[in-house]
C-alpha cells in the first residue's frame, strides 16, 4: 500500500523507510544571466516500504549568445592619374593659286619628355604637298637636333597624281624636344586653277616616344590650306595685317625665318622679303 506525502510532510525518513525522489530540473541560461528552474513533478513525495532513498537531479543549461558582427572594410583603389597626351599640331597655309606656300607642324609635350614623334597628313589634290626629287618637300628646322624621314602615301604612289598624303617620322637621338617646338615644315604647291576656298590638311596616326624609346600617348590636330588673294603681309588670309604678322615679315627679311613662314610678304615672288615689301605690308596694316 502506498503512502503519499504532501509538502507539509517531514523530509526525514525513519530508518526503516526508503524514499524515492524523482526530480528533473531544466535550466535555461541566456546571455543576461537569467536562470529558470522548472521542477517536475511538483514537490509531492511518494514513499513505499521497499523504495530506495535515491535523489536524482538533471540540469540542462542552454546558453544563447548574441551573434558577433564582423565588419569588413572595403577600400576603393586610389584613382590612377592618366598622363595628358602629347599633341601634334598641323598648322595652316595660305596663298594665291599657282604659288608655293608653307605650313609648320608643332608639338605640345604637356610636361612629358618627348624624344621622337610622327604623324601623317592627307591633302586635297588642289593643294598637294610639293615633291622634290620624288620626296615630300618637307624639312626640319635648324637646331632641333633630330633626323626626319618623309614619305608619300599610299606606298608606291606617283607624287602629283596618285599620292594623297605624307607621313613624317622625327627622331634619331634621345635628346628631349622642347614644348611648343616646330617638328618640321612642308611646302604646298597650290594648283593654278585652285578655287578660292579652304582645303583640309587632315592629320592621322600621331605617335610619340620618350628618350628610352617607350611609346607615349599622342593625338593630333588638323590644319587647312587657304587659297585666296592675299594683301601684302596678310599671313593668315583674314584680310588684315597685324603687328605679329609684321614681326614675322621682319624676321623673314633678317633671315631668321624662311619665306614660307608667310609668302604674303614676298609680293614679287623672288624668294625673299625686301624693305619695299615690308613697307607695303605696313601700309596694308595701317589701312586694314
Amino acid at each position: 500500500m502506498g503512502q503519499t506525502a504532501t509538502p507539509s510532510a517531514t523530509n526525514t525518513a525513519a530508518p526503516t523507510a526508503t524514499f524515492t525522489v524523482s526530480a528533473t530540473a531544466t535550466r535555461t541560461v541566456t546571455p543576461n544571466v537569467t536562470s529558470t528552474d522548472t521542477a517536475s513533478p511538483s514537490p509531492t513525495v511518494t514513499a513505499t516500504p521497499t523504495a530506495s532513498a535515491t535523489g536524482t537531479r538533471t540540469a540542462t543549461s542552454t546558453a544563447t549568445g548574441t551573434p558577433t558582427v564582423t565588419r569588413t572594410a572595403t577600400i576603393s583603389p586610389s584613382p590612377t592619374d592618366t598622363p595628358l597626351p602629347v599633341v601634334i599640331q598641323v598648322g595652316d597655309a595660305s596663298g594665291q593659286p599657282g604659288l608655293v606656300v608653307g605650313f609648320d607642324v608643332t608639338i605640345a609635350t604637356r610636361g612629358l619628355n618627348v624624344a621622337g614623334a610622327g604623324v601623317c597628313i592627307d591633302y586635297d589634290p588642289a593643294t598637294p604637298i610639293r615633291a622634290l626629287q620624288g620626296n615630300p618637300d618637307c624639312s626640319l628646322p635648324l637646331g632641333i637636333g633630330k633626323q626626319g624621314e618623309f614619305t608619300f602615301t599610299p606606298g608606291g604612289c606617283d607624287p602629283g597624281t596618285t599620292c594623297s598624303g605624307i607621313c613624317a617620322d622625327i627622331g634619331g637621338s634621345p635628346s628631349v624636344i622642347m614644348n611648343g617646338a616646330t617638328l618640321f615644315n612642308c611646302r604646298i604647291a597650290i594648283a593654278p586653277n585652285a578655287p578660292l576656298e579652304e582645303f583640309p590638311l587632315t592629320c592621322s596616326a600621331p605617335s610619340a616616344s620618350d628618350p628610352n624609346g617607350a611609346a607615349l600617348v599622342a593625338q593630333c590636330t588638323s590644319g587647312v590650306a587657304i587659297v585666296q588673294i592675299n594683301i601684302p603681309g596678310d599671313c593668315n588670309g583674314d584680310g588684315m595685317v597685324t603687328i605679329d604678322e609684321l614681326i614675322t615679315g621682319v624676321n623673314i627679311a633678317l633671315g631668321n625665318l624662311p619665306v614660307t613662314a608667310c609668302p604674303a610678304f614676298d609680293t614679287n615672288r623672288d624668294g625673299r622679303v625686301t624693305i619695299e615689301e615690308l613697307i607695303a605690308a605696313v601700309d596694308a596694316a595701317l589701312n586694314s
